[in-house]
């Protein structure tokens, strides 16, 4: 998949790069002074902590952020991650060094402070990004793995991403900013820190956001978000006690997956003869049907939407003689919605592709009775029009079946976590104790109904009418013809096309010991995390309704089989009133150690190592016979040893590890009755290395990059799988980064390079490599009393005004239904896009 010759030259440039470049990650000489909190209960610097930590500073937020302000576009630059966000400003995909996964934060949690955006993954597919937006209050991120730090709190299986707030101070300070990019973006953001009395302190910053692209879809991205925080220090210095609160209204649209040409992968060509970028249609939104329970709306203009907010308290309190304590509590609650469109749907003959008029009714293989006689439909007696205005397609329009699924995601999150910690000294060793507990309770629905339509195959399509008459061409309600009118209803195929109402909830209970030494030039960790989870899984079953039985303006027809199910109108999916419920418990533990040594003032040598856990996602789980089958953890091995330096002029680190995931099941449901499920173990082993620094050139240039190169296998019962790599999961990811100031002006250029994968688990379709490079430019005008006014431009994907290359999912369609269909399926990274800025900082 990769080539030796690739692997060495780009292992050639990240050596370079680990004497000349580094990820960004503020100031070159203070970042590795810089206390780092995720994940540990002792006060450390970047260079101390036995483990590869990664920081991301407020000046390289902004520059990340500009033009979309997505989690992807901020984690893509972390060593070890790969992130994906050609599906917006939400639902990030991204993986860990060295872990299959189908993305969205399953074994790095996101928090803010500490504190968990959300508890539990798996109680649905939402991602954790969907219910926090970041704004000027974030004052810097952490990304710490490996060591003790993924004991604590919600406990990071492979790391902690942490992003940490501005906090007020004696002085009133803040930062405005203006936003303007192509394809008509508009953002406004504020934050803005002072003092409440000589001991109390406040910040708020929050933004709002219009955006109708970068692909146009017609359906606009819009919405808000508030967040703050008091901070009060106790007058005797024994540290501090603060609220933090948030709120967020905001919907983004989410991009589909697109048709691609299957021979070189470009796109394609839409009936009006331009190039089809996405296949999203606002002439979804506001589509209505009678269903079951009344008159059904699908509302496609809500996007992925979130409207709720958090509340948190963060206790930071010397107790004396050695004792503290760190407790922190909080509460979420969200209305949310994941309404995305499908990559095509139907059968096999119309899913993910455009077809032809002829294709189509073939597919569906309609027609009308003429006494005993199945007379098929011909494009004779057929006619397609556009839903909006009646007018008819050219006879060579192409059609695109597609499905809108409309997902009601409301959730709920409370969490508490206490630490008692002691310091003591025992012989010549000083020792860092920390006891401490963690519970959680999430909940979450799925609730989701889902339509069927047919689309013409332009951007943004428009809803097409299908009408079936007799080979006379007279409506068929005629007295000699059975009396069947078979129409698309405006568009819609099926509805409910997809049906779900389920509850789920998981309580997670854990407890965990660490005892963090310092002894000279020596550091040693060691602990134990024990953590229980009960997961309840409530779901009510569906069953096809007949669609006259609900009145629907439009009636199926038989197929020449005498069935309906295969009709163009199809019978709708829908609830049946019977309710299934199962809970189960699974109990893991994680042990955990590292050790540094200080060789030097400017070398210090580590490694660190774990055992932990996953535990299955709620709603992978099935249930059966009123319990949930298979639910125990997953093992998780990890093993990291490398070496720090800095100087002067240069930081960085290079180390290699190992990651071993054993006994992740996937499990196999065959009836609803089957007394066991099937189940296929996987067990994977990464090995790989990762490096990372930053060297300062002058006074005016720096050079910043990371890079990370993985050799991963599965051994899988699957034979199919069995030797195989992870699918989307790249060999080699890397970072470089250029950075320019001189007087008033200042730039920066970033390259992210992610190396080629597979679509697939069993690695038959290869994915190219791809780039993105980004562009910022600016000048900053001093207006007086240390005030800044900064006028920047920002190119995102610089080189790349289509953006093609970015894969989940991305299916070849050559072989199904036994035929060549020159098709690819593919999602985009968000193409070429301009911002400019407007900055006061005061």
């Amino acid at each position: 998949m990769f080539s030796k010759t690739k692997c060495a030259a780009l292992t050639g440039v990240a050596l370079f790069a680990m004497h000349a470049a580094a990820f960004a990650q503020g100031a070159a000489d203070d970042v590795i002074e810089q206390i780092i909190v995720t994940g540990t209960k002792v006060d450390r610097t970047g260079f101390d902590t036995p483990s590869s930590v990664a920081t991301v500073g407020e000046d390289d937020l902004r520059f990340f952020a500009a033009g979309s302000g997505s989690q992807a576009d901020v984690l893509q630059n972390l060593p070890g991650l790969n992130a994906e966000g050609g599906g917006g400003e939400v639902a990030t995909n991204f993986r860990a060094r060295g872990l299959p996964s189908g993305g969205q934060f399953e074994f790095t949690p996101l928090n803010y402070d500490g504190v968990p955006v959300f508890s539990t993954f798996g109680l649905n597919s939402s991602a954790f990004d969907f219910f926090a937006r970041n704004d000027l209050g974030v004052e810097r991120l952490e990304y710490n793995k490996g060591g003790v730090a993924n004991l604590f709190g919600v406990g990071g299986q492979v790391g902690v991403i942490n992003y940490i707030s501005k906090t007020g101070g004696e002085e009133t300070h803040g930062s405005f900013q203006l936003e303007w990019a192509e394809e008509d973006r508009y953002r406004a953001d504020y934050a803005m820190q002072g003092a409440v009395s000589d001991n109390t302190f406040y910040a708020v910053s929050g933004f709002y956001r219009i955006d109708e692209g970068p692909l146009d879809t017609g359906l606009d991205t819009e919405g808000f978000s508030m967040r703050g925080n008091i901070l009060h220090e106790f007058e005797d210095g024994s540290g501090s006690f603060r609220v933090h609160g948030s709120y967020i209204n905001d919907r983004v649209a989410f991009y589909l997956p697109t048709v691609l040409d299957e021979g070189d992968r470009s796109r394609v060509d839409g009936n009006d003869g331009r190039k089809v970028y996405t296949l999203n249609s606002s002439a979804v939104a506001g589509l209505t049907a009678k269903t079951p329970e009344g008159i059904t709306s699908f509302d496609a203009d809500n996007g992925f939407r979130t409207v709720g907010g958090s509340i948190y308290a963060i206790l930071e309190k010397d107790m004396g003689d050695g004792w503290g304590i760190d407790a922190r509590v909080k509460y979420a609650t969200y209305d949310s919605g994941s309404n995305f469109f499908q990559n095509g749907a139907g059968p096999d003959e119309l899913n993910a592709r455009p077809v032809t008029q002829a294709s189509f009714l073939a597919a569906h293989d309609v027609g009308f009775m003429r006494g005993d006689t199945f007379v098929p439909a011909t494009i004779a007696n057929t006619s397609f029009t556009y839903a909006e205005t009646g007018a008819a397609l050219a006879a060579d329009d192409l059609l695109f079946q597609n499905q809108f699924n409309d997902r009601e995601r409301d959730a709920s999150d409370a969490t508490i976590e206490i630490n008692l910690t002691k310091e003591m000294e025992i012989g010549a060793m000083t020792h860092n104790f920390t006891l401490g507990v963690f519970i959680a309770r999430a909940q979450a629905d799925n609730i989701q109904r889902g339509v069927l339509y047919l689309g013409d195959f332009t951007n943004n399509p428009e809803l097409v009418a299908v009408t079936i008459t007799d080979d006379n061409n007279t409506a068929m309600n005629t007295a000699d013809d059975t009396a069947y009118q078979v129409t698309t209803a405006g568009g819609i195929l099926q509805a409910p096309a997809a049906y779900a109402n389920q509850d789920r909830e998981a309580f997670r209970r854990a407890i965990y010991f660490a005892d963090q030494i310092q002894s000279g030039r020596w550091q040693f960790d060691a602990g134990l995390r024990i953590e229980a989870q009960t997961a309840r899984n409530k779901g009510e079953a569906s069953a096809l309704v007949p669609a006259e039985l609900v009145d629907n303006p439009a009636v199926t027809a038989p197929d020449n089989d005498g069935n309906t199910g295969n009709a163009l109108v199809a019978q709708q999916l829908f609830g049946t009133g019977v309710f299934s419920e199962g809970d189960a418990t699974a109990t893991a533990w994680a042990l955990a150690g590292a050790v540094s040594y200080a060789y030097s003032d400017n070398i210090n040598l580590y490694a660190n190592g774990s055992r932990g856990f996953f535990f299955p996602k709620v709603e992978g789980t099935v249930i059966q016979l009123g319990d949930i089958r298979h639910y125990e953890d997953e093992r998780i091995l990890q093993f990291a040893a490398g070496v720090k330096y800095r100087n002067d002029v240069f930081d960085g680190y290079i180390e290699g590890f190992f990651t071993g995931l054993r006994d992740r099941t996937r499990v196999s449901y065959r009836t609803a009755s089957a007394t066991d499920p099937t189940l296929v173990k996987t067990d994977s082993d990464t090995f790989g290395v990762e490096m990372d620094g930053r060297f300062r050139v002058n006074d005016y240039v720096r050079l910043l990059a990371n890079f990370v190169y993985q050799n991963h296998e599965v051994s899988s019962e699957n034979a199919s799988v069995d030797g195989k790599e992870f699918n989307r999961l790249p060999d080699v990811i890397a970072n470089i980064g250029v950075l320019a100031q001189y007087k008033g002006f200042d730039g920066s250029l970033f390259w992210n390079y992610n190396g080629a994968t597979y679509a697939d688990e069993a690695n038959t379709v290869e994915l190219d490599s791809f780039s993105i490079v980004r562009l910022d430019a600016g000048y900053n005008f001093d207006v007086g009393n240390d005030n800044n006014l900064r006028l920047s431009l920002n190119v995102w994907n610089l080189l790349d005004s289509d953006g093609l290359q970015e894969g989940n999912p991305r299916t070849p369609l050559e072989g199904q239904a036994g035929t060549s269909v020159g098709y690819f399926i593919g999602r985009p990274i968000l193409p070429r896009r301009i911002t400019l800025r407007l900055t006061y900082d005061f």
